[in-house]
């Protein structure tokens, strides 16, 4: 076994297997965490593979060696690479049977950690069939998800939702392009309380926008996968120049709203909404 939770494991209670959802993501380092957000995501999904393909299944891999180190160290939790995961599913009990290795992304924008799961991926095309899907926010799950946030922001219209995003590492500019492309499709939609943010590029394109509106309370919410030790530290922390501390030394009153993507079940709906017509 990959890991020693039940909830992670691998399907194992079928006798034959003909596709393989594998579910990837960067990870959190936190346990509990771990158990809410991809925890969930992995039986959600094979809840919904397994209504219309009887012989499925479900994995879960993660892209960040870091936190597959910290996962095992820390809790015990053995969670495979995405390399070792294929391996595995191309080397194992059921290996001649494969017919499919499906990819569900369950990451937020098309940045570093995508193109590394994109190359795996392409690196094992002339041995199985792989379909690999797009991240949140591409195609039309990006579209799914600004109605989703427009319909719940009717419900705070005297207040401002920032949402936050980690952004990409060495702010590639697929990922900027990304939530650029999320805040559009928001302000098509007739709202103009939402602001996107991302870690990456900073707080003060925020700000300066904030500034042209009449708003004096903020809700700081995630728009991250997990809201792990960035959120805990950047966005919410006490001290220091993190999001909260600069918006309210501007003069705003702020609520911060921790929830992260993978928590929210109809985000997750939208991640498997497809699995059906595979």
């Amino acid at each position: 076994m990959f890991w020693t939770d039940e909830i992670f494991r691998t399907d194992v209670r079928r006798n034959s297997v003909g596709l393989v959802l594998l579910v990837c993501g960067f990870g959190t380092g936190d346990a509990d965490e771990m158990e809410r957000t991809y925890g969930r995501l992995v039986e959600e999904a094979r809840e919904a593979a397994c209504e219309t393909e009887p012989h499925v299944s479900v994995r879960l891999a993660l892209t960040s060696d870091r936190i597959i180190e910290r996962l095992y160290r820390e809790s015990g939790i053995r969670v495979p690479d995405v390399r070792s995961a294929m391996e595995d599913i191309l080397g194992g009990k059921f290996a001649g049977e494969i017919e499919e290795i499906r990819i569900l992304t369950a990451q937020a924008v098309g940045g570093r950690e995508f193109k590394k799961l994109e190359a795996i991926a392409d690196s094992y095309r002339s041995k199985v069939r792989i379909s690999l899907d797009s991240p949140l926010l591409a195609g039309p799950k990006i579209e799914r998800l600004a109605d989703i946030l427009v319909d719940e922001a009717a419900s705070f219209k005297e207040e401002a939702i920032v949402y936050v995003g980690h952004g990409t590492h060495g702010r590639d500019p697929c990922g900027s392009a990304s939530y650029q492309k999320l805040q559009k499709l928001i302000r098509g939609r007739g709202n103009g309380n939402i602001f996107i943010g991302e870690l990456q590029t900073g707080i003060g394109p925020v700000i300066r926008e904030l500034s042209e509106k009449a708003f004096r309370r903020i809700r700081l919410c995630s728009l991250m996968m997990v809201s792990g030790h960035h959120w805990i530290e950047d966005v919410a922390g006490d001290i220091g120049d993190s999001w909260k501390n600069t918006l309210t030394q501007a003069g705003y009153k702020v609520t911060c709203v921790r929830t992260s993507l993978l928590e929210r079940k109809e985000v997750r709906e939208i991640l498997i909404r497809d699995i059906k017509a595979v």
